[in-house]
């Protein structure tokens, strides 16, 4: 395991389940039990005092929401059948073409064969999916990657489209538990970009 990253494998597991698993669906369950822990605020490391005021209003929003229109809000947000308001995938951004399966799905696909990692997806989709590419930052520190691959797949792969991707999800948010859930990863990435030295590169941004 690479010593530099592994003490944020919990937040990025917690961060990419929000973004990738249905809330009804059983990850997605499993993260809102989490939320609902006593004092689970108090436990996020990262981002703070944002982070804090983030978990706190997806709390409520989790308690106060009705499932089925979480279920809705996450369908609206990244199944469709309509326009999505703020399309997960980095291609999405940094293709200028802003199509899906573009550069950054082959940098994500590139850097995953370079670490032999294999995904078994339930359907043909981009790889470079924010709450995917989430989830595999949470694998990599916990599988013996070395701490240079991980900051690869951070500072290269993410963080040059991730913050446009946020920022644009949270204003397309119907929800408080999503618009809570886009300011926790953002502030979380903000951290870890600074707590790291990340140098992002400037990219040049599609939408």
């Amino acid at each position: 395991m690479g010593e530099l990253y592994r003490d944020i494998s919990p937040f990025s597991k917690i961060i990419g389940s929000l973004f990738y698993h249905d809330p009804v669906s059983r990850s997605g369950v499993a993260v809102r039990k989490w939320l609902a822990l006593a004092h689970a605020e108090e436990m996020w490391e990262y981002g703070l005092p944002e982070s804090t005021r983030a978990i706190e209003a997806l709390i409520l929003s989790s308690k106060n929401t009705a499932d089925v229109d979480l279920h809705r809000e996450f369908n609206r947000l990244f199944i469709g059948p309509y326009s999505l308001p703020a399309p997960p995938w980095g291609s999405v951004y940094t293709d200028p073409e802003s199509v899906l399966f573009g550069n950054a799905t082959l940098g994500v696909r590139s850097w995953m064969r370079e670490n032999a990692v294999k995904l078994h997806l339930q359907c043909r989709e981009p790889e470079d999916h924010f709450g995917l590419m989430m989830l595999l930052v949470a694998w990599a520190t916990e599988n013996d990657v070395d701490d240079e691959q991980i900051t690869e797949l951070l500072q290269s792969h993410l963080m040059p489209w991730a913050f446009r991707f946020l920022d644009l999800f949270e204003e397309g948010a119907d929800l408080e538990y999503y618009s809570a859930a886009a300011r926790l990863a953002r502030v979380t990435l903000a951290d870890w970009r600074d707590r790291f030295g990340f140098k992002v590169a400037d990219v040049r941004l599609a939408r």
